[in-house]
């Protein structure tokens, strides 16, 4: 009797120490998986974006749904640096939808040449124009989709719009005392980073918290 009791006591204390070896395992898988990182971080391309044709961004988680984002590269109207928030659907893991406001800047071009432009009265002939391209500011609203990328990354595929903040922001500065015809105006006011938005990026986990 005395040895079915002690028997009885360790396999009862047996079964105690695993059942709370296996809560402590899935809290701490929990944990794990639910830890925050620092900052995603990685390259980025697009039309109408804030890292230009080639740059990179920066997103750092604030509090749950919410990421401050900022990103920089090179466009069509020279180098580009912007920044803003992102809202998420889902509470904790930064991935699914997400919507995005911010404002990004274009910083223009000194001297830029091109014959690529025709000059009003020249019947649509090209000719050689220097223009200086001044900076064009666009407020950007933004839909985002956020897929999981291996364990510690995700990539980023996003549309939405960018509202020009200024006018025409272009000077023709040769010739002198010409102007250029409407077409080729039509052609800048597409090459200014304002209009319909498509974005891709890659991400990755930087740090944890």
């Amino acid at each position: 009797m005395r040895k079915l009791t002690l028997f009885l006591l360790l396999f009862c204390s047996a079964i105690a120490y695993s059942q709370a070896s296996e809560v402590k395992r899935f809290t701490f898988e929990k944990e794990k998986q639910h830890k925050t990182p620092i900052l995603y971080l990685g390259p980025g391309s697009g039309l109408y974006t804030y890292t230009g044709l080639v740059g990179f961004m920066a997103e750092v988680p604030i509090i749950p749904h919410f990421t401050v984002f900022a990103g920089g590269g090179l466009g069509g109207w020279g180098y580009k640096l912007g920044g803003g928030a992102l809202f998420y659907l889902h509470k904790d893991d930064y991935l699914g939808s997400a919507f995005g406001v911010g404002v990004s800047n274009a910083f223009g071009i000194d001297n830029f040449e091109t014959s690529s432009f025709s000059l009003e009265g020249n019947n649509g002939e090209t000719s050689y124009v220097v223009l200086d391209l001044y900076n064009a500011p666009s407020l950007n609203l933004s839909y985002q989709y956020h897929i999981k990328m291996g364990t510690a990354g995700k990539f980023v595929i996003g549309t939405g719009y960018a509202f020009p903040m200024v006018d025409s922001p272009y000077k023709l500065v040769d010739p002198v005392n010409a102007e250029l015809d409407l077409t080729s105006k039509r052609a800048l006011q597409i090459q200014q980073p304002s209009g319909l938005i498509i974005s891709v990026a890659c991400q990755f986990a930087i740090g944890s918290r």
